[in-house]
Formats: structure tokens, C-alpha cells, sequence
């Protein structure tokens, strides 16, 4: 069985929130992993083992899984491309900034990672220029609007969009009860000059957002 829906991008914008709350209507099918990574880590496995993550479905009509890490990942495009005709894509945007600072927060907590980074300190991180790179997704966007159906949701409005979601999915509108929070609170105290030298990457990144999705993105145009 093939999916029709992926969620991808952005890494650190509610993507586990948006798995388990689909995962509630009798309608979608949600791959019980929620990051199956075989378009960016497991392609070589095949398309067997791709689809063996929804042999359990039951007829719904819809047929997903999250993995936000497909939209930064060259080869994406192309293996998608090369499997789906047809296809529906969330993409999760989150404020720039504050997803640059949860990715850090994440890889600092997690010390059992080889990818720990020791330093607090986000601009001396020597993942710093990761974290930047992983929330551009503009251009990515635009690419998958020339062949698929792509839905675009705010982070910070994730929870009060699930009606808008089920519409556009085709599926009957039922009351879905988000379990976990949106995102992790931001815990690191960032001083005013960092967060503004972060958001100074993506100045022309939320224009062209704005200008393309017709969102008022005010909020992340200043820090606080």
C-alpha cells in the first residue's frame, strides 16, 4: 500500500503533535513510526519495506507518515518523484528563530547522542550553521507545489487548524483532541543580540513566506 500523505518540515515545528492527532480520525491511516526516514535513510531497503509500514491498514482513505527531515535532504525530490503520482504534503513553518533554538536545545539535552553538543552557547554550537540551513523551506515548497498538492500550516496555529487539515484531506470533520503540546518550551535563556543576529538569516525567507502563503508574519519579524 502506497501513502498519499507526507508531512515534512519543519524539524522542531509540532510534527509529533500533528502525527498523533491524525492518527485519531478512522479515516487516516498514520504509519505507527512516526519518522519512517526511507526517502533520506532507508531508500536502499526498497519499496517493500516502505510500504510494509501500512500493511495495517483498514481501508481509510487516507494513508500518511511524518518525517520532517525529508524537506532538507537533496536526494528527496527526485526518489518521491520517482514513486508517488499523486500525493498531498503538510509542511509545517515555525518562527525561524525559535526553531533554531529548540533544535539546539534538543541536541544539548540529548546527551546519549554522538551529536551532543557540550556548549550552551548557540552561536559557538558547531552546529550552528545546521540549524540555520534546516529551517529554510521556501524553495523546497515551491519545488513540490509543481507536482503535488501542498498544504502549509503555522505552528503556532497547528492546533486550531485541524479542521482546515481535514477538508483539504477529503475526510469527514471530526473533533480532534491534540495530546501533546504543539513544541517543547524553549528553556535556554537567549540574550536579545543572539536572537536577532539568528533572525537576520531568514529576513528575505519570510517575506517571500508571506508574499506566497498571504500570512501576516509579524511575529517573526521581531524578538523577544
Amino acid at each position: 500500500m502506497k501513502p498519499n500523505l507526507l508531512c515534512v518540515g519543519n524539524v522542531k515545528a509540532g510534527s509529533t503533535s500533528l502525527w498523533d492527532t491524525l492518527a485519531q480520525h478512522p479515516q487516516i491511516f498514520m504509519a505507527k513510526n512516526k519518522e519512517v526516514h526511507f526517502f533520506d535513510r532507508h531508500y536502499e531497503k526498497g519499496f517493500d519495506w516502505y510500504e510494509s509500514h501500512f500493511e495495517e491498514h483498514t481501508n481509510q482513505k487516507i494513508v500518511g507518515e511524518v518525517t520532517p527531515n525529508y524537506m532538507y535532504q537533496d536526494l528527496f525530490l527526485e526518489r518521491v518523484y520517482n514513486y508517488f503520482d499523486k500525493l498531498k504534503v503538510i509542511v509545517l513553518i515555525r518562527n525561524p528563530v525559535e526553531r533554531v533554538i529548540s533544535h539546539h536545545q534538543m541536541f544539548y539535552a540529548s546527551g546519549h547522542n554522538d551529536r551532543w553538543d557540550k556548549d550552551k552557547n548557540i552561536l559557538d554550537s558547531k552546529w550552528f550553521n545546521w540549524y540555520i540551513e534546516k529551517t529554510f523551506c521556501y524553495d523546497r515548497i515551491i519545488e513540490m507545489e509543481k507536482k503535488y498538492d501542498v498544504l502549509c500550516i503555522q505552528t503556532e496555529k497547528l492546533n486550531e487548524s485541524y479542521t482546515k487539515i481535514q477538508e483539504w484531506l477529503g475526510v469527514d470533520v471530526e473533533e480532534l483532541i491534540p495530546r501533546y503540546g504543539m513544541v517543547n518550551e524553549n528553556k535556554f535563556n537567549v540574550d536579545i543580540k543572539t536572537k536577532e543576529y539568528v533572525l537576520s538569516f531568514f529576513t528575505d525567507e519570510i517575506l517571500k513566506l508571506e508574499q506566497h502563503l498571504g500570512w501576516d508574519l509579524k511575529d517573526y519579524k521581531t524578538v523577544k
